[in-house]
């Protein structure tokens, strides 16, 4: 009797040390997360925040570009600017809302996208007033999009978002002071 507890002793001895060395191994090992696609990158909340509040900017310039270039008569010089805006806004506002939905993140709601109103006074308006209003309207809205720019090149961590934030400060102040000296102020 004392052979068999022995052996049953044994075996259970046995058995114990296996499932815990199992359960150590199990331990050390790590665990397989859950998988990203290929080419993935870690974002932060400035990423996010950079993406939604670009986007209603962004719609807004090209909203007010295709209005100033629907309209006959406006200076060729005003008429250049909003060209390129548009060539450069329109595929940025695509790019961005994909990356939201790559993120799992919200898109700005209706009213942050309203584009309209200054679309519409630039329609309703003569060449030459046209012109002017959309060269204001644009300071403006390159000027918050500058900011912007700013804040996600020193916070962001999504490295295309902070190469297209970092590649565009140039060409938005190059843009702003040919703008200002179209409305001729400093």
């Amino acid at each position: 009797m004392r052979r068999q507890f022995v052996k049953t002793s044994a075996g259970v001895l046995l058995a114990f040390g296996v499932l815990a060395g199992c359960s150590l191994q199990q331990a050390a090992t790590p665990q397989a997360g859950p998988t990203q696609p290929a080419g993935y990158e870690e974002h932060n909340d400035a990423d996010v925040a950079f993406a939604q509040q670009m986007i209603p900017l962004e719609q807004r310039a090209v909203a007010m570009s295709e209005a100033l270039l629907a309209k006959p008569g406006v200076d060729r010089d005003v008429s250049d600017i909003a060209r390129a805006i548009h060539e450069n806004d329109r595929p940025e506002v695509v790019q961005l809302q994909q990356w939201l939905k790559d993120w799992g993140a919200a898109a700005p709601g209706a009213a942050e996208q309203a584009s309209g109103t200054h679309a519409a006074a630039i329609q309703d308006a003569e060449p030459v007033q046209a012109a002017r209003l959309y060269l204001e309207q644009m300071i403006a809205n390159h000027e918050r999009t500058l900011a912007l720019s700013k804040t996600e090149v020193d916070k962001g961590t999504y490295r295309a978002t902070v190469a297209v934030a970092g590649g565009g400060e140039a060409t938005l102040e190059r843009q702003i002071t040919t703008m200002k000296t179209l409305l001729g102020s400093p």
